[in-house]
């Protein structure tokens, strides 16, 4: 089998090969990659994925820290009983509406509803939305069993991109 390694949204000081080739090393010494194990492998300054890893223990405390944050404003769900709807349906309280992705990108999140309601910010949260199932597609397109879903996920991005996408 040919293949190479990638990263998927955010890049790293070291290539992805590279990389892939430590995780399998990791892998063959320990019969699997953990967070631990990783970082164990990365702490020598020679190691190919020390530059991966924030080492000054003050910078590295406070962005685990915003991470944490970022945490609690994913997890705050609004639990919303509708009256013609017996179970109640959980939904995330607060969104990010910032455009861009990945590590140390900032996260500016405003209330669900606000956002639905502003077109800009409607249109990055369903941008959003479409992305993540784009990536579950990805995820799990081996899987024929779930070609239905498949195809729902690509039309919906195709009225998404003709600016179709209703509120129905």
């Amino acid at each position: 089998m040919v293949y190479k390694y990638e990263w998927r949204y955010q890049h790293f000081p070291v290539k992805a090969d590279e990389a892939g080739k430590e995780f399998e090393r990791i892998e063959k010494e320990n019969g699997k990659v953990t967070a631990e194990n990783l970082l164990d492998s990365a702490r020598p300054e020679n190691s190919v994925m020390h530059d991966c890893f924030e080492w000054n223990d003050t910078e590295a405390a406070e962005k685990y820290r915003l991470l944490e944050a970022k945490n609690v404003i994913n997890q705050l769900v609004k639990v919303v009983v509708k009256k013609d709807s017996e179970q109640p349906r959980e939904q995330r309280a607060y969104v990010n509406i910032n455009p861009q992705r990945g590590f140390g990108i900032k996260g500016d999140y405003i209330s669900i509803e606000r956002a639905m309601s502003e077109e800009e910010t409607r249109k990055i949260v369903l941008k959003r939305a479409l992305e993540e199932l784009s990536a579950y597609k990805r995820k799990y397109q081996e899987f024929s069993e779930l070609s239905k879903v498949f195809s729902a996920i690509d039309e919906l991005g195709k009225e998404f991109e003709k600016g179709e996408l209703d509120e129905s």
